[in-house]
């Protein structure tokens, strides 16, 4: 694949910035534009893709060994750019993204839900690589963090509810509106879910999570 003077080496087609010193070992010369995005070296190569037999439905090599799902009716669209896999560290999941010229960024399910003004494009089975169309719906930044998978950090298993060591027991909180609602201490786990999956389908309805 031939790259852009000053894009970057990995495919994603954004601008590199200019080198300030020299690195035999990266490659970069001062002066010129550095040849990857710092974290996108090794990003080039994709995986061989097999499409599957159903009609409706195509594959779409990413970088680091991931693949996106998308509507038959939308492949040939989306295969005119070049997309990579975006790593999300805290929520330990992927998304499919490409370069614009402007040196900004845009993620592929963005691009094929067009939300309006203000909306971000969330996705429903929380799968954040199937990008069928059906799969998407438009949300608010509060309705799309309602949607997220556990952080890496959770240390229950369970989304709202962490471990109160001094009284051995569940505690069990909600977030709405950035504000977090105690929903008391439970001895069982069963029943802290319950007491959570009671409250998440009040407040946040659709829009949330299932353990």
């Amino acid at each position: 694949m031939e790259i852009a003077y000053g894009e970057c080496h990995c495919g994603c087609g954004q601008k590199t910035r200019i080198a300030t010193d020299n690195h035999t070992r990266s490659g970069t010369v001062r002066g010129k534009p550095n040849p990857y995005i710092f974290g996108h070296q090794g990003f080039m190569e994709r995986p061989v893709i097999v499409q599957p037999d159903d009609p409706m439905i195509r594959y779409i090599a990413l970088t680091q060994g991931q693949v996106a799902i998308v509507d038959a009716s939308r492949y040939e669209w989306l295969m005119q750019w070049k997309w990579y896999a975006l790593y999300d560290p805290k929520l330990d999941q992927y998304y499919a993204e490409r370069g614009l010229p402007s040196n900004q960024t845009m993620k592929m399910h963005a691009a094929i839900l067009n939300p309006p003004p203000g909306r971000r494009a969330d996705h429903i089975n929380g799968n954040t690589l199937d990008n069928r169309y059906d799969n998407l719906r438009p949300s608010t930044h509060r309705q799309n963090g309602i949607n997220t998978k556990l952080r890496k950090d959770n240390t229950s298993g369970c989304r709202g509810i962490s471990w109160d060591k001094s009284r051995q027991r569940f505690q069990v909180h909600i977030t709405v509106n950035n504000i977090q609602i105690n929903l008391g201490r439970y001895k069982e786990l069963s029943d802290a879910q319950a007491a959570y999956e009671v409250a998440a389908e009040k407040l946040h309805g659709e829009y949330r999570r299932k353990q």
